[in-house]
């Protein structure tokens, strides 16, 4: 067999590998949403996005790490070599977040934008969470692909090596991208629908996947990646459980009874304001989701007087306010 067919054939099993770790995140993405009233041709177009997106990516961090930054450099964030001092240390932090973290993310988010933000038929704030997912998936497709034919040319792993390799990808490299694709587009949904904080919600997206991007990659090239797990794990629990928040609002918007009720987290006090601001709520639905309609935060069961703002709740009968304001 010659060099030629030998590398096609490398080529291919990178593409059967990528394409795996892909479509098992994104089986797993659709049998936890609960509707597919997203239209399937905005998610290809989405996965299609973050393809193009990491082709772009993967031309700027070339021309940066081959033509601009020294070898002694690059020599540094080889995961073969010992980090010596705290100097290499931060400098790994600096290149990872302007040369990786950055341009990366910056792509998803200009492809995100200018590509979907503005569909008519991106109608719900969930669906900006499943393009975000997809995206990122297409993101992690492409950069599988460069790295298990790079490694598979290069060293020509034993099937021990490929399956560990195939592990790493697909449990951390692939859900890490899909998981910054999610948090983006969840912040660029509430940016859409909430307008009111529309430039909070979009530099709150764009800051926390640049900063989570940074971590990961920080991580991974020095002694503290067993950190990684963790990350991954809080980032999945928090993408998972503002999924399903978004599935109860959308229910609550279309005003169908609502199978659990809580308030979504790290976006709590804005969200709510918001969606008073628009007029999707009210009093009533505050009060079940546990909230104080003066300061927004979470009231203590039993509690009439809220222990934040000492707002008397209005949620009560005539009688429990008159008592509680004859407190004061």
């Amino acid at each position: 067999m010659d060099f030629t067919v030998e590398k096609f054939y490398l080529l291919l099993a990178a593409l059967g590998l990528a394409g795996i770790a892909t479509f098992f995140w994104l089986g797993f993405w659709f049998h936890y949403s609960e509707k597919y009233s997203t239209p399937r041709k905005l998610l290809f177009k989405a996965l299609l996005l973050g393809v193009i997106a990491a082709s772009f990516a993967a031309l700027i961090e070339r021309v940066v790490f081959i033509g601009w930054l020294p070898k002694d450099i690059l020599n540094i964030l080889s995961q073969e070599r010992s980090i010596q001092s705290i100097r290499e240390i931060l400098l790994i932090f600096s290149i990872v977040f302007f040369f990786i973290a950055i341009p990366e993310e910056l792509l998803k988010v200009l492809f995100f934008k200018t590509a979907l933000f503005d569909s008519p038929q991106f109608d719900q704030v969930i669906d900006g969470m499943k393009f975000g997912l997809v995206l990122g998936l297409g993101f992690a497709l492409v950069e599988n692909i460069y790295i298990f034919f790079h490694h598979f040319a290069l060293y020509l792993l034993e099937l021990k090596n490929v399956i560990i390799l195939f592990s790493i990808r697909l449990l951390i490299a692939t859900l890490a991208h899909s998981l910054y694709g999610g948090i983006l587009g969840y912040y660029f949904a509430l940016a859409k629908f909430y307008k009111i904080f529309r430039k909070i919600f979009l530099a709150q997206g764009i800051f926390t996947v640049i900063i989570m991007h940074t971590l990961f990659n920080f991580l991974l090239l020095t002694p503290f990646y067993p950190l990684l797990s963790c990350l991954l794990i809080i980032a999945l629990v928090v993408v998972m459980r503002w999924y399903t928040d978004r599935m109860h609002f959308q229910v609550l918007v279309n005003k169908k009874p609502l199978p659990s009720l809580s308030p979504p987290i790290l976006a709590e006090r804005k969200e709510m304001q918001a969606l008073i601001s628009i007029g999707h709520f009210n009093f009533k639905i505050l009060a079940k989701f546990g909230l104080c309609p003066f300061c927004f935060k979470k009231i203590k069961k039993g509690e009439k007087i809220c222990h934040y703002c000492r707002q008397p709740l209005p949620f009560l009968s005539k009688k429990e306010k008159n008592n509680n304001f004859q407190k004061f």
